[in-house]
């Protein structure tokens, strides 16, 4: 991969006023970057980074790279085997949602729950494996990235994580609770690991795109159309309303309105 100052990183980051960024190797595979802000090293840890901003990386190669701005140089690697076509997203504690598609794994495809703060063989907080189903090239696992709600939470709230998979699933999962005593296997199909607590599914269609949470409210676009939920603080998910069109791409919710490019040419405007 071509090498990015650090001068040239931050440059990108703060052109386009976001936390993700896409970046070119030589080869023109497109990678993306996530900006992470540790404050200060875990008392467990064993690869801390106080002080610095890192950027981890989610590769086609099947790792998840942590470049360090202050060494200029990639210091983190966890490696899955699988190719990972989303982005990493960085929840409120400070760790890493990063989606799994099935390929070059014996395993399922799925979401890990990363803490970088780690070394990358302690760093798994969980894994939720999906079942495999084929869509095209696709093979099952996870295409879009994992959604989140921590923005939207108060103290005492459940932090959700939304993520769809190639199987027509809707998943939310609570990201900070683990099922006691279970264990699921990773994408290698023999190491195992924690799974979270399930806290609603729907079969939607298949999807290549992001859920996205809004306020008390989550947009999911398939294949199938343009679904809108709505959740309480007891995380009881109704479906407020679809809309029957073919989605990739992942919506944006702004000022109380909707916006999602379609495979059928338009781009569609929802409001009140």
């Amino acid at each position: 991969m071509k090498h990015f100052t650090r001068e040239e990183l931050t440059e990108r980051f703060e052109a386009q006023g976001t936390d993700v960024v896409e970046v070119f190797d030589e080869e023109a595979m497109v990678v993306e970057q996530s900006r992470y802000r540790a404050d200060q090293a875990d008392e467990e840890s064993t690869q801390a980074h106080p002080q610095d901003e890192v950027y981890y990386i989610t590769s086609g190669s099947g790792h998840v790279y942590g470049y360090n701005l202050k060494t200029d140089r990639l210091d983190w690697d966890f490696y899955i085997g699988s190719d990972m076509d989303g982005s990493p997203v960085v929840t409120s504690d400070s760790c890493l949602m990063v989606p799994v598609e099935k390929q070059y794994i014996k395993g399922r495809g799925g979401a890990f729950k990363l803490d970088p703060s780690r070394d990358p063989d302690k760093a798994v907080e969980w894994y939720y494996p999906i079942p495999d189903a084929r869509l095209l090239s696709w093979k099952g696992g996870i295409i879009g990235s994992v959604g989140i709600n921590d923005h939207y939470t108060g103290v005492g709230d459940d932090k959700l994580a939304a993520f769809v998979g190639i199987d027509g699933h809707l998943y939310v999962v609570d990201h900070q609770e683990v099922v006691p005593g279970n264990t699921v296997a990773g994408p290698d199909s023999i190491t195992r690991y924690p799974t979270p607590e399930l806290v609603y599914k729907r079969e939607v269609g298949p999807s290549i795109s992001t859920p996205v949470f809004y306020e008390n409210k989550l947009v999911v676009a398939t294949y199938d159309g343009l679904y809108l939920f709505e959740y309480d603080q007891d995380n009881h998910f109704v479906l407020k309303d679809k809309f029957t069109a073919p989605f990739e791409a992942t919506p944006v919710a702004y000022n109380n309105s909707i916006y999602v490019a379609s495979r059928n040419g338009y781009l569609y405007r929802f409001s009140k």
